[in-house]
Protein backbone atom coordinates (compact mmCIF):
# COMPACT_ATOMS: atom_id res chain seq x y z
CA UNK A 1 0.00 0.00 0.00
CA UNK A 2 2.58 2.56 1.13
CA UNK A 3 5.00 2.17 -1.78
CA UNK A 4 2.24 2.52 -4.39
CA UNK A 5 0.86 5.59 -2.63
CA UNK A 6 4.22 7.34 -2.44
CA UNK A 7 4.80 6.89 -6.18
CA UNK A 8 1.70 8.98 -6.78
CA UNK A 9 3.14 11.90 -4.81
CA UNK A 10 6.82 11.78 -5.66
CA UNK A 11 6.65 14.85 -7.87
CA UNK A 12 6.71 18.43 -6.57
CA UNK A 13 2.97 19.18 -6.56
CA UNK A 14 -0.32 17.35 -6.17
CA UNK A 15 -3.02 17.59 -8.80
CA UNK A 16 -6.66 16.87 -8.08
CA UNK A 17 -6.18 13.54 -9.86
CA UNK A 18 -3.35 12.73 -7.44
CA UNK A 19 -5.53 13.56 -4.46
CA UNK A 20 -8.38 11.45 -5.79
CA UNK A 21 -6.04 8.49 -6.24
CA UNK A 22 -4.63 8.93 -2.73
CA UNK A 23 -8.09 9.01 -1.18
CA UNK A 24 -9.17 5.95 -3.14
CA UNK A 25 -6.34 3.97 -1.58
CA UNK A 26 -6.72 5.40 1.92
CA UNK A 27 -10.42 4.54 2.19
CA UNK A 28 -9.62 0.88 1.47
CA UNK A 29 -8.04 0.72 4.91
CA UNK A 30 -10.12 -0.07 8.01
CA UNK A 31 -11.47 3.20 9.42
CA UNK A 32 -9.53 2.67 12.63
CA UNK A 33 -6.24 2.70 10.70
CA UNK A 34 -6.95 5.67 8.45
CA UNK A 35 -5.75 8.53 10.71
CA UNK A 36 -2.25 7.16 11.17
CA UNK A 37 -2.09 6.21 7.48
CA UNK A 38 -2.84 9.81 6.49
CA UNK A 39 -0.18 11.08 8.88
CA UNK A 40 2.41 8.56 7.63
CA UNK A 41 1.68 9.52 4.02
CA UNK A 42 2.07 13.21 4.81
CA UNK A 43 5.37 12.55 6.58
CA UNK A 44 6.74 10.66 3.60
CA UNK A 45 5.51 13.30 1.17
CA UNK A 46 6.03 16.69 2.76
CA UNK A 47 9.18 18.41 4.05
CA UNK A 48 9.49 18.74 7.82
CA UNK A 49 7.77 21.81 9.25
CA UNK A 50 6.01 22.53 5.94
CA UNK A 51 2.91 20.87 7.36
CA UNK A 52 1.31 21.76 10.67
CA UNK A 53 -1.47 20.62 12.94
CA UNK A 54 -4.18 23.19 13.57
CA UNK A 55 -5.93 22.40 16.83
CA UNK A 56 -8.71 23.99 18.84
CA UNK A 57 -8.08 21.40 21.57
CA UNK A 58 -11.19 19.44 20.68
CA UNK A 59 -11.31 15.66 21.03
CA UNK A 60 -10.10 15.06 17.47
CA UNK A 61 -7.24 17.51 17.87
CA UNK A 62 -6.10 15.90 21.12
CA UNK A 63 -6.19 12.45 19.52
CA UNK A 64 -4.20 13.64 16.49
CA UNK A 65 -1.51 15.23 18.69
CA UNK A 66 -1.23 11.92 20.51
CA UNK A 67 -0.82 10.05 17.21
CA UNK A 68 1.86 12.47 16.02
CA UNK A 69 3.67 12.01 19.32
CA UNK A 70 3.39 8.21 19.20
CA UNK A 71 4.82 8.22 15.67
CA UNK A 72 7.72 10.41 16.76
CA UNK A 73 6.72 13.24 14.43
CA UNK A 74 6.17 16.13 16.79
CA UNK A 75 9.47 17.78 15.88
CA UNK A 76 8.48 17.72 12.20
CA UNK A 77 4.96 19.08 12.66
CA UNK A 78 4.48 22.41 14.46
CA UNK A 79 1.26 22.89 16.41
CA UNK A 80 -0.90 25.92 15.64
CA UNK A 81 -3.93 27.24 17.49
CA UNK A 82 -6.16 30.30 17.34
CA UNK A 83 -7.07 32.15 20.50
CA UNK A 84 -10.15 34.18 19.61
CA UNK A 85 -9.99 35.77 23.08
CA UNK A 86 -13.56 34.48 23.58
CA UNK A 87 -12.83 30.89 24.61
CA UNK A 88 -14.38 29.15 27.61
CA UNK A 89 -12.37 29.23 30.87
CA UNK A 90 -12.39 25.42 30.65
CA UNK A 91 -10.65 25.63 27.27
CA UNK A 92 -7.89 27.87 28.61
CA UNK A 93 -7.49 25.40 31.48
CA UNK A 94 -7.17 22.56 28.98
CA UNK A 95 -4.46 24.39 27.04
CA UNK A 96 -2.32 24.39 30.18
CA UNK A 97 -2.94 20.71 30.87
CA UNK A 98 -2.34 19.85 27.19
CA UNK A 99 1.03 21.62 27.17
CA UNK A 100 2.07 19.85 30.36
CA UNK A 101 0.95 16.40 29.24
CA UNK A 102 2.61 16.56 25.82
CA UNK A 103 5.60 18.57 27.10
CA UNK A 104 4.93 21.29 24.56
CA UNK A 105 7.59 23.95 24.34
CA UNK A 106 7.91 26.44 21.51
CA UNK A 107 6.18 24.03 19.12
CA UNK A 108 2.78 25.59 19.91
CA UNK A 109 2.14 28.75 17.90
CA UNK A 110 -0.90 30.68 19.16
CA UNK A 111 -2.38 33.38 16.95
CA UNK A 112 -4.74 36.10 18.21
CA UNK A 113 -6.87 38.56 16.27
CA UNK A 114 -4.55 41.11 14.69
CA UNK A 115 -3.05 43.79 17.00
CA UNK A 116 -4.91 42.62 20.15
CA UNK A 117 -3.98 40.05 22.77
CA UNK A 118 -6.72 40.35 25.42
CA UNK A 119 -10.53 40.36 25.46
CA UNK A 120 -10.42 43.90 26.82
CA UNK A 121 -8.30 45.10 23.90
CA UNK A 122 -10.59 43.31 21.44
CA UNK A 123 -13.73 44.96 22.84
CA UNK A 124 -12.07 48.35 22.82
CA UNK A 125 -11.27 47.86 19.15
CA UNK A 126 -14.56 46.29 18.01
CA UNK A 127 -17.13 46.74 20.78
CA UNK A 128 -18.43 44.15 23.25
CA UNK A 129 -20.84 42.38 20.93
CA UNK A 130 -19.26 42.20 17.50
CA UNK A 131 -20.12 38.49 17.50
CA UNK A 132 -23.83 39.41 17.62
CA UNK A 133 -23.84 42.58 15.52
CA UNK A 134 -21.92 41.01 12.65
CA UNK A 135 -21.08 37.29 12.91
CA UNK A 136 -19.37 37.50 9.52
CA UNK A 137 -16.96 40.25 10.61
CA UNK A 138 -16.42 38.53 13.97
CA UNK A 139 -15.55 35.28 12.19
CA UNK A 140 -13.17 37.06 9.86
CA UNK A 141 -11.38 38.91 12.65
CA UNK A 142 -11.09 35.94 15.02
CA UNK A 143 -10.70 33.01 12.61
CA UNK A 144 -10.20 33.80 8.93
CA UNK A 145 -7.51 36.48 9.15
CA UNK A 146 -5.45 34.80 11.93
CA UNK A 147 -5.59 31.49 10.03
CA UNK A 148 -4.27 33.10 6.86
CA UNK A 149 -1.60 34.95 8.84
CA UNK A 150 -0.52 31.69 10.46
CA UNK A 151 -0.42 29.72 7.21
CA UNK A 152 1.50 32.45 5.38
CA UNK A 153 3.83 33.28 8.25
CA UNK A 154 4.83 29.66 8.87
CA UNK A 155 5.21 28.84 5.18
CA UNK A 156 2.64 26.06 5.38
CA UNK A 157 2.07 23.71 2.44
CA UNK A 158 -0.40 21.46 4.22
CA UNK A 159 -2.34 21.47 7.47
CA UNK A 160 -4.02 18.85 9.61
CA UNK A 161 -7.56 19.52 10.80
CA UNK A 162 -9.77 17.62 13.23
CA UNK A 163 -12.84 17.77 11.01
CA UNK A 164 -15.06 14.69 10.72
CA UNK A 165 -17.92 13.75 8.40
CA UNK A 166 -20.12 12.82 11.37
CA UNK A 167 -20.14 16.49 12.38
CA UNK A 168 -22.51 17.10 9.48
CA UNK A 169 -23.17 20.26 7.54
CA UNK A 170 -20.40 21.27 5.17
CA UNK A 171 -18.17 18.61 6.71
CA UNK A 172 -20.39 15.69 5.71
CA UNK A 173 -18.53 15.10 2.43
CA UNK A 174 -14.93 15.91 3.34
CA UNK A 175 -12.19 13.59 2.14
CA UNK A 176 -9.14 12.40 4.02
CA UNK A 177 -6.93 14.53 1.78
CA UNK A 178 -8.12 17.68 0.02
CA UNK A 179 -6.80 20.64 -1.92
CA UNK A 180 -8.20 23.93 -0.62
CA UNK A 181 -9.48 25.79 -3.71
CA UNK A 182 -8.85 29.18 -2.13
CA UNK A 183 -5.07 28.83 -1.75
CA UNK A 184 -4.12 25.39 -3.19
CA UNK A 185 -2.82 24.19 0.17
CA UNK A 186 -3.37 20.58 1.14
CA UNK A 187 -5.83 19.87 3.93
CA UNK A 188 -5.41 16.63 5.82
CA UNK A 189 -8.48 15.31 7.64
CA UNK A 190 -7.17 12.11 9.29
CA UNK A 191 -10.27 11.65 11.46
CA UNK A 192 -12.74 12.25 8.62
CA UNK A 193 -14.41 8.86 8.94
CA UNK A 194 -14.38 8.50 12.70
CA UNK A 195 -17.46 9.36 14.78
CA UNK A 196 -17.67 11.32 18.02
CA UNK A 197 -17.91 8.36 20.38
CA UNK A 198 -15.00 6.62 18.65
CA UNK A 199 -12.76 9.68 19.13
CA UNK A 200 -13.85 10.18 22.74
CA UNK A 201 -13.12 6.52 23.50
CA UNK A 202 -9.63 6.89 22.02
CA UNK A 203 -8.99 9.89 24.26
CA UNK A 204 -10.23 8.00 27.33
CA UNK A 205 -8.37 4.80 26.49
CA UNK A 206 -5.09 6.70 26.29
CA UNK A 207 -5.93 8.82 29.35
CA UNK A 208 -5.43 12.05 27.43
CA UNK A 209 -6.45 15.46 28.78
CA UNK A 210 -9.71 16.83 27.39
CA UNK A 211 -12.11 19.71 27.92
CA UNK A 212 -14.20 19.26 31.07
CA UNK A 213 -17.20 20.68 29.22
CA UNK A 214 -17.49 17.37 27.34
CA UNK A 215 -18.55 15.78 30.63
CA UNK A 216 -21.33 18.38 30.91
CA UNK A 217 -22.91 17.50 27.57
CA UNK A 218 -21.02 19.74 25.15
CA UNK A 219 -20.10 17.74 22.05
CA UNK A 220 -18.52 20.62 20.14
CA UNK A 221 -16.81 23.54 21.85
CA UNK A 222 -15.91 26.87 20.30
CA UNK A 223 -16.28 30.40 21.60
CA UNK A 224 -18.31 31.07 24.71
CA UNK A 225 -20.41 33.57 22.73
CA UNK A 226 -21.42 31.06 20.05
CA UNK A 227 -21.55 27.67 21.77
CA UNK A 228 -24.40 25.95 23.56
CA UNK A 229 -24.98 22.35 24.56
CA UNK A 230 -25.96 20.32 21.52
CA UNK A 231 -29.26 18.50 21.32
CA UNK A 232 -28.56 14.81 20.68
CA UNK A 233 -31.27 14.68 18.02
CA UNK A 234 -29.82 17.66 16.12
CA UNK A 235 -26.21 16.59 15.63
CA UNK A 236 -23.02 17.19 17.57
CA UNK A 237 -22.41 20.69 16.15
CA UNK A 238 -26.01 21.84 16.60
CA UNK A 239 -24.94 23.90 19.61
CA UNK A 240 -22.49 25.92 17.52
CA UNK A 241 -23.50 29.20 15.88
CA UNK A 242 -27.11 28.83 17.06
CA UNK A 243 -29.68 30.49 14.81
CA UNK A 244 -27.06 31.04 12.10
CA UNK A 245 -27.37 29.44 8.69
CA UNK A 246 -23.79 28.17 8.58
CA UNK A 247 -22.39 25.94 11.31
CA UNK A 248 -18.92 26.03 9.78
CA UNK A 249 -15.98 27.69 11.48
CA UNK A 250 -14.70 30.61 9.42
CA UNK A 251 -11.19 29.17 9.17
CA UNK A 252 -12.52 26.42 6.89
CA UNK A 253 -14.54 28.62 4.53
CA UNK A 254 -12.93 29.42 1.19
CA UNK A 255 -12.53 33.12 0.45
CA UNK A 256 -11.44 34.84 -2.74
CA UNK A 257 -9.25 37.95 -2.91
CA UNK A 258 -12.18 40.23 -3.70
CA UNK A 259 -14.24 39.17 -0.68
CA UNK A 260 -11.20 39.40 1.59
CA UNK A 261 -10.46 42.93 0.39
CA UNK A 262 -14.08 43.95 0.97
CA UNK A 263 -14.04 42.44 4.46
CA UNK A 264 -10.78 44.16 5.36
CA UNK A 265 -12.27 47.53 4.44
CA UNK A 266 -15.30 46.80 6.61
CA UNK A 267 -13.12 45.73 9.52
CA UNK A 268 -11.15 48.96 9.26
CA UNK A 269 -14.36 51.01 9.16
CA UNK A 270 -15.68 49.33 12.30
CA UNK A 271 -12.35 49.59 14.11
CA UNK A 272 -12.06 53.29 13.29
CA UNK A 273 -15.61 53.77 14.51
CA UNK A 274 -14.91 52.27 17.91
CA UNK A 275 -11.68 54.22 18.22
CA UNK A 276 -13.84 57.35 17.87
CA UNK A 277 -16.51 55.96 20.20
CA UNK A 278 -14.07 55.27 23.03
CA UNK A 279 -13.10 58.94 23.05
CA UNK A 280 -16.64 60.18 22.39
CA UNK A 281 -17.93 58.21 25.38
CA UNK A 282 -15.40 59.92 27.63
CA UNK A 283 -16.29 63.35 26.27
CA UNK A 284 -19.98 62.59 26.82
CA UNK A 285 -19.46 61.45 30.40
CA UNK A 286 -17.69 64.71 31.28
CA UNK A 287 -20.80 66.72 30.42
CA UNK A 288 -23.30 64.36 32.02
CA UNK A 289 -24.48 62.35 29.02
CA UNK A 290 -25.46 58.85 30.13
CA UNK A 291 -24.20 55.88 28.10
CA UNK A 292 -26.97 53.29 27.80
CA UNK A 293 -26.26 49.59 27.19
CA UNK A 294 -28.20 46.33 27.34
CA UNK A 295 -27.04 45.94 30.91
CA UNK A 296 -28.21 49.30 32.29
CA UNK A 297 -31.15 50.17 29.99
CA UNK A 298 -33.87 49.35 32.53
CA UNK A 299 -31.91 51.01 35.34
CA UNK A 300 -31.71 54.26 33.37
CA UNK A 301 -35.40 54.07 32.52
CA UNK A 302 -36.41 53.42 36.14
CA UNK A 303 -36.05 57.08 37.11
CA UNK A 304 -38.73 59.77 36.98
CA UNK A 305 -37.11 62.04 34.40
CA UNK A 306 -37.77 61.84 30.64
CA UNK A 307 -34.88 60.43 28.62
CA UNK A 308 -33.73 61.88 25.33
CA UNK A 309 -31.81 59.00 23.77
CA UNK A 310 -29.59 59.09 20.71
CA UNK A 311 -29.23 55.69 19.02
CA UNK A 312 -26.10 55.56 16.89
CA UNK A 313 -23.55 53.24 15.31
CA UNK A 314 -19.87 54.08 15.83
CA UNK A 315 -18.99 53.38 12.20
CA UNK A 316 -21.67 55.81 10.94
CA UNK A 317 -20.22 59.08 9.67
CA UNK A 318 -23.50 60.97 10.25
CA UNK A 319 -23.48 59.77 13.87
CA UNK A 320 -19.99 61.07 14.44
CA UNK A 321 -20.94 64.39 12.84
CA UNK A 322 -23.87 64.70 15.28
CA UNK A 323 -21.62 64.48 18.34
CA UNK A 324 -20.88 68.21 18.57
CA UNK A 325 -24.54 69.26 18.44
CA UNK A 326 -25.56 66.46 20.82
CA UNK A 327 -22.98 67.51 23.37
CA UNK A 328 -24.03 71.15 22.94
CA UNK A 329 -27.64 70.13 23.66
CA UNK A 330 -26.57 68.25 26.79
CA UNK A 331 -24.68 71.29 28.11
CA UNK A 332 -27.72 73.51 27.52
CA UNK A 333 -30.03 71.07 29.32
CA UNK A 334 -27.76 70.91 32.34
CA UNK A 335 -27.22 74.68 32.37
CA UNK A 336 -30.96 75.38 32.26
CA UNK A 337 -31.64 72.81 34.98
CA UNK A 338 -34.15 70.89 32.86
CA UNK A 339 -35.42 67.64 34.33
CA UNK A 340 -34.21 65.61 31.37
CA UNK A 341 -31.66 62.85 30.97
CA UNK A 342 -29.61 63.10 27.78
CA UNK A 343 -28.26 59.71 26.78
CA UNK A 344 -26.57 57.80 23.96
CA UNK A 345 -26.66 54.11 22.98
CA UNK A 346 -24.73 52.06 20.44
CA UNK A 347 -27.76 50.60 18.72
CA UNK A 348 -25.64 48.38 16.49
CA UNK A 349 -24.43 46.20 19.36
CA UNK A 350 -27.05 46.74 22.05
CA UNK A 351 -30.63 45.44 22.07
CA UNK A 352 -33.44 46.91 24.11
CA UNK A 353 -35.80 44.94 26.44
CA UNK A 354 -38.85 43.29 24.87
CA UNK A 355 -41.40 46.04 25.76
CA UNK A 356 -39.34 48.56 23.81
CA UNK A 357 -38.39 46.48 20.79
CA UNK A 358 -41.30 47.45 18.53
CA UNK A 359 -40.92 51.23 18.98
CA UNK A 360 -37.20 50.84 18.30
CA UNK A 361 -37.69 48.93 15.05
CA UNK A 362 -36.97 51.96 12.87
CA UNK A 363 -33.90 51.52 10.72
CA UNK A 364 -31.11 53.94 10.02
CA UNK A 365 -28.88 55.89 12.37
CA UNK A 366 -28.62 58.25 14.05
CA UNK A 367 -32.09 58.25 15.59
CA UNK A 368 -33.31 60.21 18.60
CA UNK A 369 -36.09 58.98 20.88
CA UNK A 370 -37.94 60.71 23.69
CA UNK A 371 -38.94 58.22 26.38
CA UNK A 372 -41.46 59.51 28.95
CA UNK A 373 -42.49 57.80 32.20
CA UNK A 374 -45.98 56.26 32.35
CA UNK A 375 -48.10 54.75 35.09
CA UNK A 376 -47.54 51.26 33.65
CA UNK A 377 -43.81 51.47 34.29
CA UNK A 378 -43.04 51.06 30.58
CA UNK A 379 -42.12 54.39 29.06
CA UNK A 380 -43.84 55.83 26.05
CA UNK A 381 -41.50 56.08 23.10
CA UNK A 382 -41.62 58.59 20.31
CA UNK A 383 -39.18 59.28 17.54
CA UNK A 384 -37.94 62.76 18.38
CA UNK A 385 -37.45 65.27 15.59
CA UNK A 386 -36.62 68.38 17.62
Amino acid sequence: FASNLFVLTSRAGLSQADVTAINEQLVLLPVKEQPEAVIRWANATLPAKSWVQFTSFGLSGIAITHMLTSLGLRDRVPLVSLDTLHLFPETYDLVGRFKTYFEIGDQLHIFHPDHVSTREEFEKKFGKRLWKASPEVYGYVTKVEPTKRALDGLGVQAWITGRRRSQGGQRAQIALVEIDPSDSRIKLNPMANWVHDQVFQYVKDHKLPYNKLHDEGYTSIGDVVSTEKAEASEGERSGRFKNQESKECGMHLSTDASSVSKMERLVEKISNGYEWDNDARERAAKIGIVTVTEENFEEVMAGAAPVLLEVYAPWCGHCRALERDWNKLARAVHTDGDNLIVARMDGWQNDVPAPYQKPFEATGVPRVYLLRPTASGVRSVELYEG
